[in-house]
């Protein structure tokens, strides 16, 4: 059963963040970056392999270190484009994956 929101403990504080909110999570150094629509970013020490678990179907492995929502992506080229202009590289074992 799934709750419709994820907690994390980022700077010492316990947030709760809607999957639906969530752009992408990024491995950085030992931490995990969570990009929320809007340009703000939490960092947690929570694993992506632990966030992956928590968010669900709606989360796609780029690569190792990167985590992409479905709904955020735009097009898939040479790089993931999303829909709010970033753009994210991926292994290309994953690409029909992440095409489907």
């Amino acid at each position: 059963m799934k709750s419709n929101s994820i907690s994390i403990i980022s700077n010492r504080r316990r947030i709760s963040l809607s999957p639906e909110d969530i752009l992408y999570v990024q491995l950085v150094n030992r931490q995990s970056v969570i990009h929320i629509s809007g340009g703000k970013t939490y960092e947690t020490y929570t694993t992506i392999d632990e966030l992956a678990q928590q968010l669900g179907s709606g989360f796609i492995r780029a690569d190792r270190a990167t985590l992409v929502s479905a709904r955020a992506v735009h097009t898939i080229g040479k790089k993931i484009e999303l829909i709010n202009g970033e753009a994210l590289s991926f292994t290309h074992r994953r690409k029909r994956e992440l095409r489907e």
